[in-house]
């Protein structure tokens, strides 16, 4: 990278301009620059998971989505999780297992998404910020997969979470989890 420059500062994330040299050319390539994120995939204790709705104007619409949120700066990933959990859902979590983090917009978003499986679930009661509106309900796995099958569920990061749930978590199988830095 050549340089950076700010094109927008934004309560949750800033628009930045990478200037680059590829193959000898000057390219520049916008960017948004957003503290790392947590998605949470609770289960009940009746294997049932937790889903979120709430209204994405980004989006226009209605829309499940697993428990998340952006990091405070410099704070823990697991700390993160536990707190946007009880936050957002107002269930607080005997244990909250790392399962993988990623990037999952490359190109567009630095933000990296650590997930999390939260369990031995005991309801409180939700903290929600001023512009979130969350209602949670619980579905099946099986649900859940006919759900996003048929384009009730579009956050994609549903999927990724409850496959690691069902087939290395739930199966005993072991996966190291590799940790971006």
């Amino acid at each position: 990278m050549i340089r950076e420059r700010r094109l927008l500062r934004l309560k949750r994330f800033d628009v930045l301009e990478a200037e680059l040299l590829i193959r000898g050319r000057r390219i520049k390539k916008p960017y948004i620059r957003n503290n790392n994120c947590v998605e949470i995939l609770a289960v009940t204790g009746k294997g049932k998971i937790l889903l979120e709705r709430s209204y994405r104007p980004d989006v226009n619409s209605f829309v499940y989505e697993i428990p998340a949120g952006t990091l405070e700066k410099g704070e823990d990933p697991r700390r993160g999780a536990i707190r946007e959990l009880e936050e957002e859902t107002g269930y607080v979590a005997d244990k909250m297992q790392f399962l993988f983090a990623g990037y999952p917009m490359l190109g567009y978003i630095d933000c990296n998404s650590h997930f999390f499986l939260a369990t031995g679930l005991r309801k409180m009661s939700q903290r929600l910020e001023n512009d979130e509106d969350i209602v949670v309900s619980e579905f099946t796995p099986e649900e859940v997969l006919r759900m996003y099958k048929s384009g009730k569920i579009k956050d994609l990061n549903v999927l990724p979470a409850l496959y690691h749930y069902l087939y290395v978590t739930k199966k005993g199988r072991r996966v190291t989890p590799y940790i971006a830095p």
